[in-house]
């Protein structure tokens, strides 16, 4: 027997994003998954559904899907990112976490470490801090 829970998810989605107002959904899932596996798999085909599904409702809804910042298996993140893109409307890419599996010093880190090490200043002036 086949499963039929795909086909009680997607109205049910459809469903709280109409009634939400949204103009879509936003896939978000951070779980670690190793390189071909059948979840990472599922994971691709339930967004290219669910994008097929909304279109054919409304083709202005949007899929979008977060992926991590580099696609070499980040995070054990090993997802099949091109069948990720294809699903979706767009990939937001998740710039922010460059920090992760970073283990030294790492340039691209947060600056306000830089700004709060700083004596209170009576008026900001680039001269102040160079």
């Amino acid at each position: 027997m086949p499963d039929l829970s795909l086909y009680v998810f997607l109205p049910s989605l459809h469903t709280y994003a109409q009634h939400g107002f949204y103009d879509g959904v936003v896939f978000d899932y951070e779980s670690p998954h190793a390189p071909g596996s059948a979840e990472a798999a599922t994971y691709a085909a339930l967004i290219g559904e669910t994008r097929t599904a909304f279109h054919a409702v409304n083709p202005s809804y949007q899929i979008s899907t977060c992926v991590a910042w580099s696609p070499n298996d980040i995070d054990g993140r090993a997802y099949p990112y091109v069948d990720l893109a294809k699903g979706s409307d767009l990939l937001y890419v998740m710039d922010y976490d460059t920090r992760s599996q970073i283990f030294d010093q790492c340039i691209a880190s947060d600056q306000r470490i830089f700004f709060l090490n700083l004596a209170p200043q009576n008026s900001f002036s680039l001269s102040s801090i160079i």
